[in-house]
């Protein structure tokens, strides 16, 4: 598929697109952006994104009323906006143009995207122009939410920001992502959402990524929620990791 650089990696819900997430009907909302990610110039977005939206709203439907969601490395708000409208009681998003490099794309003003939707669906979500290694560094409560968000970021931080050591698949080898995971730790109450990646991950089975993010000692169970399609086609695993 080809990937324009200048349109945003995540897609941007027209009204009608909209109107059909607030009705739940998530097959819809998919078909309606597929059919208009064509070749070329006028390339829609990076990547559909809609699958990941479905395995978590399917996951946590019963409770999202009373869930707050924090998406690290949220681009233009796709999955916030997504969340909010589905019945989120609060949503913070986090991002910083900065992190770009690391996917050869221009994203350029990615969060007045997200707080420009915000306004006209009338959603209250707070998006936040920070740096993920500098929120890192220290505590921050008001950061603290239900469910803490790493989608399609996960690998860009290890591999783009030197966090995982190069011959280790998994990031609980390397002191560094250490540093990572005490912040989700003091960051994060009720879930951990995040996604393997084929340059992270190509070597480890499901059952040694369970077992790895295990012994980290801060979850009590991690399970795969099914299957996503990453811009390049390459198919990757949407995780849960339960406290």
């Amino acid at each position: 598929m080809f990937v324009n650089p200048l349109a945003p990696y995540q897609p941007r819900f027209t009204s009608a697109e909209f109107e059909l997430l607030k009705q739940l009907r998530l097959d819809d909302l998919e078909c309606s952006i597929s059919s208009t990610l064509v070749e070329g110039a006028y390339a829609r977005c990076g990547r559909l994104c809609v699958d990941r939206l479905k395995l978590i709203f399917e996951t946590l439907s019963t409770e999202i009323g009373e869930l707050s969601f924090l998406d690290l490395g949220c681009a233009n708000g796709m999955f916030c906006i997504g969340l909010k409208a589905l019945g989120a009681r609060r949503v913070i998003g986090i991002d910083n143009d900065q992190h770009s490099h690391t996917l050869k794309m221009e994203i350029s003003h990615c969060l007045d995207q997200g707080r420009e939707d915000a306004l006209k669906f009338g959603l209250d979500v707070e998006f936040l122009d920070r740096n993920l290694l500098t929120v890192m560094q220290t505590r921050d409560c008001d950061l603290e939410c239900d469910v803490v968000m790493s989608l399609s970021v996960f690998h860009h931080l290890f591999l783009g920001y030197g966090y995982l050591p190069s011959d280790a698949p998994m990031v609980v080898l390397g002191d560094r992502a250490q540093f990572f995971f005490r912040w989700v730790e003091e960051h994060c109450k009720k879930y951990f959402i995040f996604e393997t990646h084929e340059n992270v991950f190509a070597d480890w089975g499901p059952s040694q990524i369970a077992d790895n993010l295990l012994a980290t000692r801060i979850f009590e169970s991690v399970r795969c929620l099914g299957e996503t399609v990453g811009f390049d086609g390459k198919t990757r695993g949407l995780w849960l990791c339960s406290r």
